[in-house]
């Protein structure tokens, strides 16, 4: 195994710490190798990744962060250059973005151990991407987002994106298949940060922050029980104006009546997708 990738690693709204996942991440490493790891990690998987390449004998690969260049980011569409190759993303946002650039990076790991690959493989490789749920956006007039984001670290990846794209009043549509990490995902989908970080901040009280969404709508994904999303919904209501819908169909009936600028679909891949089929029929 020439070259072994270690993507971006976050909280994962349970309990196993960051550098726990960062050294069972780290058993890709091998003698001679070459590890191709996200920008923007955070410092404590950092750390553990450095430590861990020196251990193996594995040279650690980490894109620049200011290496990358969004453009075109408030029109909503996702054009980045990272180290002179420009692209346009079927996926947005600075997870995204980040993503490219291991996957150029690789590519030129893979290079440097003896593969020819030019540079018009990678960016045809890159520009040929398709995205079926991940930040997608269906509609510009009205705006309209599916993802399927259920952790606080995507969710964070998400606000950022609409902050990013200054997009405020829309409705969303929330349909999580799990109890376990809802508050923290809650949490950072109103604020972008983690419940600690949230402890810490004494600007704001929760449900107090500006942030994109006028009204919240709860929704039972196929698989889930409607009695989990009825406790889902106490707590959404501590930081959203949210409510129970019945069925996937009324949500988004009434997400569009309600709404100034457009509507987002989230929670987990199965909401996401079951709305692409329903929104693309009509």
């Amino acid at each position: 195994m020439p070259v072994c990738v270690v993507t971006s690693i976050g909280p994962d709204g349970v309990s196993r710490s960051l550098e726990r996942s960062a050294a069972l991440a780290a058993g890709v490493m091998r003698e001679g190798a070459i590890c191709v790891t996200a920008p923007d990690q955070p410092k404590a998987v950092l750390s553990e990744l450095i430590v861990a390449a020196g251990r193996e004998d594995c040279e650690l690969v980490v894109p620049d962060p200011d290496d990358i260049t969004f453009l075109e980011a408030e029109k909503f569409t996702s054009k980045v250059d990272y180290g002179g190759y420009t692209v346009p993303l079927a996926f947005l946002g600075r997870h995204a973005a980040g993503s490219a650039a291991i996957a150029v990076e690789t590519a030129l790991a893979l290079c440097k151990k003896g593969l020819d690959i030019p540079d018009e493989a990678i960016l045809e490789g890159l520009a040929a991407v398709e995205n079926r749920s991940s930040i997608r956006v269906l509609s510009q007039r009205p705006l309209i987002v599916l993802d399927a984001c259920h952790t606080p670290q995507q969710a964070m990846a998400l606000l950022r994106v609409l902050n990013m794209a200054k997009v405020r009043h829309l409705s969303a549509i929330i349909g999580l298949t799990e109890e376990e990490g809802a508050e923290a995902f809650f949490t950072a989908l109103e604020t972008g940060l983690t419940p600690e970080e949230q402890k810490k901040d004494k600007g704001s009280m929760p449900g107090m922050r500006e942030n994109p969404f006028d009204k919240v709508f709860l929704v039972t994904p196929k698989g889930a029980g409607d009695a989990l999303t009825e406790r889902l919904l106490e707590k959404a209501r501590y930081h959203f104006d949210a409510e129970l819908c019945e069925s996937l169909e009324e949500a988004i009936g009434l997400a569009k009546a309600g709404s100034r600028r457009g509507l987002l679909i989230c929670g987990s891949e199965a909401i996401a997708l079951e709305a692409a089929a329903q929104l693309e029929n009509r």
